[in-house]
């Protein structure tokens, strides 16, 4: 009897889902491949606490949650099929997004980058194509567009730049490429087309979709998805 009830525990153990010591509760992760040795850890009253790895059912890592407290705290990493690329880091503090933000495409070459500040995007953004040109490229206060924003087509030449204040664009400069028919010294260069913008509402980035300006682009920029 007492065989059958060791050998029990060791299964438990072994595959065994939960283990304690020193006031920590140690979790292996569900669908975690055979052989992966890492646990996800709780405190004594079952806070959630330091890095959570998480599979999916192909036994493939699909995300990693850095926990402090059950809060996210730290760089919370999502992954494309196969749980090898990155395909987006964000940083947290206190639950919220406040830090650098990441995101891939499924080559691993860079798609969106930018910060957050009290889960708002902040300051420098830049989206790119998938050949590693720009695509666009501003800078965000308390969420929304401010100042100077750039568009660009996938030969990285500026196709449109447009001035945002709180938000809402107030003016766009269009660059045009001038007639075929002028000398030579001229065929390469731009000429700029002023447009005022009286009234023309943006979609806040809470929303996490792509306001209407951009929508009417050819060529969108990448959108981030939402993360839990």
């Amino acid at each position: 009897m007492r065989v059958i009830i060791s050998l029990g525990l060791i299964v438990i153990f072994s595959f065994g889902v939960i283990s304690q010591s020193s006031n920590t509760i140690e979790i292996r992760p569900k669908n975690c491949p055979r052989g992966e040795k890492h646990r996800n850890q709780m405190d004594e009253i079952k806070r959630k606490q330091g890095l959570w790895k998480y599979y999916n059912i192909n036994r493939e890592l699909y995300k990693e949650i850095e926990y402090v407290n059950n809060l996210k705290e730290g760089v919370t990493r999502t992954y494309y099929p196969g749980g090898q690329i990155v395909k987006e880091e964000i940083e947290y503090l206190g639950n919220q997004k406040d830090g650098s933000y990441t995101k891939n495409f499924f080559s691993g070459e860079v798609a969106v980058e930018g910060t957050y500040l009290n889960n708002k995007r902040h300051d420098q953004w830049k989206w790119y194509y998938e050949n590693g040109e720009t695509k666009m490229e501003g800078a965000y206060k308390n969420g929304k567009k401010e100042g100077e924003w750039r568009y660009y087509n996938r030969k990285g030449e500026l196709v449109k730049k447009v001035r945002y204040k709180n938000g809402v664009p107030e003016d766009i400069l269009i660059e045009e490429e001038k007639p075929s028919s002028k000398t030579s010294s001229d065929k390469n260069q731009k000429k700029g087309t002023n447009i005022t913008v009286t009234k023309q509402s943006e979609q806040t980035e809470s929303s996490e979709s792509t306001p209407p300006a951009e929508k009417k682009e050819e060529n969108n920029p990448p959108t981030e998805e939402k993360t839990n």
